[in-house]
């Protein structure tokens, strides 16, 4: 093969990854409206506090249930919430059609009342896309007052991941035993 068509392949191939790639730590990600579901109202992310976003779909639920163990000691105390705010982003571009989109969000309003939560719906991927997410992959995102990533990590998160995690949740004054 000549030089000019595997250089040719190599610069798609990089690119492409490259599309698919989470914002690194430092970066500001493009901002995205996600919707409250409770509160039928866009919200921007990131925002000018710290949150962390757990973005799933329905096939990616069981993929960080010992990070969702974790961090949900860390998220449910009330001091903790006044130091950043915790997103539940839901992935559920493949049911933006009438009417399954009447039935899947009244599944995640059911959702948000059982949980005592907020649930936030990416009804168009926007949000996956913006941040080069990988669909099926559970992902987690935490970004600072100023906009900028913390820690970005996709799939199920390693030990050694959702340590670091709760030390960045730990510089922004939360208690974490």
């Amino acid at each position: 093969m000549p030089y000019r068509t595997l250089a040719g392949i190599a610069f798609v191939a990089a690119a492409a990854t490259a599309a698919w790639a989470l914002p690194p730590v430092g970066a500001v990600p493009p901002r995205v409206e996600v919707e409250n579901v409770a509160a039928r109202a866009m919200r921007p992310l990131p925002d000018a506090r710290p949150v962390l976003v757990m973005y799933e779909d329905k096939d990616a639920q069981a993929q960080n249930d010992h990070a969702r163990k974790v961090l949900g000691k860390i998220t449910d105390r009330a001091e903790n919430r006044a130091r950043f705010e915790f997103a539940a982003v839901a992935d559920v571009a493949s049911w933006n059609w009438w009417p399954a989109k009447k039935y899947v969000l009244a599944d995640l309003q059911k959702i948000a009342a059982r949980e005592n939560t907020v649930l936030f719906a990416d009804w168009t991927g926007a949000l996956r896309k913006a941040w080069g997410m990988k669909a099926h992959k559970s992902t987690l995102v935490l970004t600072g007052a100023d906009g900028k990533v913390l820690f970005a990590g996709e799939g199920t998160l390693t030990d050694a991941q959702i340590a670091a995690l709760v030390g960045e949740l730990k510089k922004l004054g939360c208690r974490v035993d």
